[in-house]
């Protein structure tokens, strides 16, 4: 018994020393673990994994029929735009942030050996393995987790303007990109790192336009060949 009270005693120490150090500094707190410093640090996969879980379960309790629906009538204000329309835009809205903060935590686990790839392609030059990028990464979603813990109070005092709360959270990833990567690669010049974090994200961005318009395609024909929707005119 005292033996388990001592693991999790121990695990919530590395827990809070871990998101404290991120904070601090996230590129040093990467390089550490990597060099072997891990005694009092968390594992970065879990880490990530854990706390986007976290991030999942508090955004999904938003009242999200309020959300889409200011969302909506902010977008669509045309009166001659139908009302079908308007109501299926709501419905939509809805389910795509239901679903996405749902399984939030799945496509953080997903999007981290995929950006991994793209750093280690990035910064290919330097010393680092692809599973030390996976590592990076994990880091990297950590930083993005803890921006929207900090960004959910203001989403519940502000939910009419939750579009303009998100957007300046999106303008804000880069700016989160950059720190990591300055702070892990410090013997490189500030200028080389913006250029390289540009690029990442370019390819970053690039790749996922790919990947939706190909999920869209494979969507819209299965919902036509369910008789879900109407099959295209000729």
């Amino acid at each position: 018994m005292q033996e388990i009270e001592y693991a999790l005693l121990h695990m919530n120490k590395a827990f809070a020393h871990s998101i404290l150090s991120i904070i601090r500094n996230p590129g040093k707190t990467a390089r550490d673990y990597l060099h072997g410093k891990r005694i009092r640090h968390y594992k970065p996969i879990t880490l990530a994994i854990v706390l986007s879980a976290f991030v999942g379960f508090l955004y999904l309790r938003l009242d999200w029929d309020a959300i889409s629906e200011s969302i909506i009538l902010d977008l669509f204000t045309h009166p001659n735009i139908p009302q079908e329309f308007v109501e299926s835009a709501k419905s939509d809205t809805r389910e795509f942030f239901r679903g996405s903060f749902k399984y939030y935590h799945f496509v953080t686990l997903l999007a981290i050996p995929l950006f991994a790839l793209i750093s280690r392609y990035t910064f290919r030059k330097q010393p680092e393995n692809y599973y030390e990028h996976v590592v990076m990464n994990a880091y990297v979603q950590v930083l993005f987790s803890l921006l929207s813990l900090v960004t959910f109070p203001l989403v519940c005092l502000f939910l009419d303007d939750v579009f303009f709360i998100t957007g300046i959270s999106t303008l804000i990833t880069p700016l989160i990109v950059l720190w990591f990567f300055k702070t892990y690669y410090h013997e490189m010049s500030l200028k080389q790192i913006i250029f390289k974090t540009n690029v990442m994200l370019a390819i970053g961005l690039i790749s996922y336009i790919v990947l939706s318009t190909v999920y869209g395609i494979i969507k819209v024909n299965y919902l036509i060949s369910s008789g879900q929707l109407p099959p295209r005119p000729h």
